[in-house]
């Protein structure tokens, strides 16, 4: 039997995305269960023009981030105040203009000049290709060592993409897998596959290309996570999971825990990031939850939410609104007085229903390059 879980307004479910063209309810006031007053609304800073993806911050003056050519996904780095990119790395062989070649999910690793990435060569026709995970100094970019393939088997089941990569530790990365679920949404209904995040992983990432195959370790305790962040020690991670109002910190062994902060039901948290005794969360926004037939949780569709910073110590969460920009992957400045996020604009509009006129959130496809004073 397929089962669904309630979703309150603001969150569409899977079921619109998956079986037909139908409209989710507009933004409104949320409860933040918070009684701390809000912020005053944030003005961010667009570094980008033209799309942008997937930021991270080299050092105090320069990030790296995901764009797209055209053609090719590729990595740019640009100055923190914005302008003009300083260097543009892809793929740049005449031999290879028949296929799509993508670079993605840029981790710098702290304290080095090394750059883990994700890479892929794609058939334009199928999308397919090998996706693996590659390592090497800046300089280099894009070529390094292969560290893992996308697709592998674990004790967690068969894996079939990557994504998400942050470094736990210098020469230790993480990163979360997903696999393939089915989902039925109704009795009559042909079922559906459906990819969500199972579970992060551990990857060793030596300084010298390794002389055997690596293995990818499951982190304990992060089945259907949705964010992993390292967290103020070398053995704590702040986790979020799929359908979970918690912010979750937990020794990176496995083994108790602590919930630092607890959402409302429409403002699920997810792509967490740790700096200077603060978390930075993206809550609310459109999301989809649904659970596949076995009763698992999968987070579905992610079209961005509200920014919100939970103090660890006290574990308040302060909402930053923004009334034109829903935003995700957030990443705090080495200093920890701002952010680097994606943006996407949004508005609510009026549109045609069975019943009559309805209100709609549309949400831009393409997103920018955000940068975020923080209190």
């Amino acid at each position: 039997m397929h089962s669904w879980r309630p979703v309150p307004a603001l969150v569409a479910s899977a079921a619109l995305l998956l079986l037909a063209c139908s409209h989710g309810e507009p933004f409104g006031p949320v409860d933040h269960s918070s009684s701390d007053p809000f912020e005053p609304a944030i003005v961010p800073l667009r570094l980008t023009y033209g799309g942008g993806q997937r930021p991270a911050w080299l050092d105090a003056d320069h990030l790296i981030y995901s764009f797209s050519d055209g053609q090719d996904q590729c990595l740019g780095i640009l100055p923190a105040t914005g302008g003009r990119r300083t260097r543009t790395i892809c793929n740049a062989s005449p031999f290879q203009s028949d296929t799509v070649d993508l670079h993605d999910e840029s981790a710098p690793e702290p304290g080095t000049d090394r750059v883990a990435f994700v890479r892929a060569r794609l058939q334009p026709a199928t999308g397919s290709g090998l996706h693996t995970i590659v390592v090497g100094p800046l300089d280099s970019l894009p070529s390094g060592t292969v560290l893992q393939s996308a697709v592998f088997a674990s004790s967690e089941g068969f894996m079939q993409q990557i994504g998400l990569l942050r470094w736990l530790a210098p020469g230790t990365l993480a990163f979360l897998g997903a696999d393939d679920g089915i989902f039925t949404p109704c009795d009559t209904c042909q079922p559906v596959v459906i990819r969500r995040w199972k579970s992060a992983f551990s990857l060793a990432a030596p300084d010298q290309p390794p002389s055997a195959p690596l293995t990818a370790v499951p982190i304990p305790d992060t089945r259907f996570a949705t964010s992993l962040a390292p967290g103020a020690t070398a053995d704590q991670i702040f986790v979020t999971y799929a359908n979970d109002s918690r912010l979750v910190l937990k020794p990176l062994g496995g083994g108790g825990g602590t919930v630092v902060a607890t959402f409302d039901a429409a403002s699920t948290p997810r792509d967490a990031d740790y700096a200077n005794g603060r978390v930075a969360v993206i809550a609310g926004g459109k999301i989809g939850h649904f659970t596949d037939d076995n009763g698992d949780p999968a987070q579905g569709f992610d079209e961005g939410g509200e920014l919100q910073i939970v103090n660890v110590a006290s574990g308040a969460v302060t909402p930053l609104p923004s009334a034109t920009l829903l935003f995700r992957r957030p990443r705090w400045s080495p200093d920890g007085t701002s952010l680097l996020a994606e943006g996407y604009a949004y508005q609510v509009v009026t549109v045609s229903g069975p019943f009559g006129p309805a209100l709609d959130t549309v949400v831009s496809a393409v997103s920018d390059i955000y940068r975020i004073q923080v209190p």
